[in-house]
């Protein structure tokens, strides 16, 4: 009689750490929540079409960017282990030159972090914004 709590307990504990898994993993994302856009004072680009990279220090186009992610809501897409390549790589820097976050474009609805993909649920990256940015700034 006793084993068969046991095993009725094993069996609930499995249940319930699945479904945990799935909420959290269904859940939507959103990134940079908590970092005020005055926190970040400059963000390093690299483009993964050129290899170049620049770095944006206006404090208009790091509120239009910081902005538009905060903005998104995403959700997770699989994962991204194995997986090389991307569009532009940013990495959003306070004053003392730390950083804050780091993410990668792969489009205008897909982020990359070092775990997985997220595709827009609602809004759509700046993607535009930032290949016009790399133009004048030289990195495209």
């Amino acid at each position: 009689m006793k084993k068969k709590y046991v095993i009725c307990g094993i069996f609930l504990v499995i249940a319930l750490a699945v479904v945990a898994v799935c909420l959290w993993y269904f859940s939507p994302v959103r990134f940079l929540q908590g970092v005020e856009d005055n926190r970040v004072s400059s963000i390093s680009v690299f483009s993964g079409s050129t290899g170049k990279k620049m770095v944006i220090e206006d404090r208009e186009e790091i509120n239009r960017i910081v902005g538009n992610i905060q903005s998104l809501k995403l959700k997770r897409n699989g994962f991204s282990f194995n997986y090389v390549g991307f569009s532009f790589s940013l990495t959003f820097k306070d004053k003392d030159g730390n950083a804050i976050d780091s993410i990668g474009i792969n489009g205008k609805d897909t982020i990359r972090d070092s775990h997985f993909f997220y595709k827009c649920e609602s809004g759509e990256i700046c993607f535009a914004y930032l290949l016009e940015l790399a133009d004048r700034y030289g990195a495209e």
